[in-house]
């Protein structure tokens, strides 16, 4: 999978605008079990338009078909809803980061909100939940931060532009740190125990691990940088059409979707 991916080898999934199977602002994404794709997608925030302050949705999209499954967003919040993050409990329930409510919310596929997180002021919040589905929360202001399962907040660590986190087998923590062209790798209590990538990253931003949650991917640029558990450069996949993935998820066939920051939309790659 090394080198460039040839153009026919990529399937889109969204396309940016107002119609069936689009998408105003993609961030975050997960994969659920169903080896679906589930988008967090922030809405449209441009008050100029005729499409003023479009509310965020998650939608659940096939990989396959590009079909949306299910969408879900809230109205009668104290703010508009705008989604930043999302990922999913071993019991299916949807962990909601949203950036319009500092808050995380917590629903089943119909809406249903079964609890809410106040995270406070944080910036473009990603997430991570633990096997106890305690959560992690990477703030890009400067800090990542560990939630209990009852939402009460158990400690922070200060990092520079923390902008993804996932964890690993063995439950460490994966931050990409912009600023510091770096992956951080810290213990369930946020301890450091090592970093790695400094000689290989410019800008690192999402990051995911395999399915069986060793090999570590990381979207930096225009390509997807993979390094194995102990943190050493393995290869790389470069994405076509001067693509920028940002935010990322490995299927369990190695597949790799992505957010694509250069036309806003969600891709596949194929190989």
């Amino acid at each position: 999978m090394a080198g460039i991916v040839p153009k026919d080898t990529v399937r889109r999934l969204s396309r940016q605008g107002n119609g069936p199977g689009e998408v105003w602002w993609p961030l975050g994404l997960t994969i659920n079990q169903n080896e679906q794709v589930v988008v967090s997608d922030k809405g449209d925030e441009d008050d100029d338009d005729e499409y003023d302050e479009q509310p965020g949705s998650v939608k659940t999209v096939t990989a396959d078909t590009a079909q949306i499954i299910s969408t879900i967003t809230f109205h009668g919040l104290p703010n508009i809803f705008r989604p930043t993050d999302v990922k999913m409990s071993k019991s299916n329930l949807y962990y909601i980061a949203d950036d319009g409510n500092n808050c995380i919310l917590v629903c089943d596929a119909k809406s249903r909100l079964k609890q809410i997180i106040d995270i406070g002021e944080v910036s473009a919040p990603a997430i991570c939940l633990g096997p106890d589905n305690t959560v992690f929360v990477a703030d890009w202001n400067g800090r990542v931060i560990k939630y209990s399962k009852a939402g009460k907040m158990i400690s922070s660590k200060e990092l520079s532009k923390p902008y993804d986190l996932t964890l690993n087998s063995k439950y460490q923590l994966i931050v990409s740190c912009e600023d510091e062209h770096c992956i951080y790798v810290l213990d369930s209590n946020l301890n450091t125990l090592h970093t790695f990538g400094h000689e290989h990253l410019v800008k690192p931003c999402g990051v995911s691990v395999d399915a069986i949650g060793e090999n570590i991917y990381v979207a930096d640029e225009n390509k997807v940088k993979i390094f194995s558990a102990q943190g050493e450069y393995l290869t790389d996949v470069t994405v076509p059409e001067d693509g920028e993935p940002t935010f990322i998820a490995v299927f369990a066939d190695g597949r790799i979707v992505y957010k694509d920051f250069s036309d806003d939309t969600v891709r596949v790659i194929y190989t």
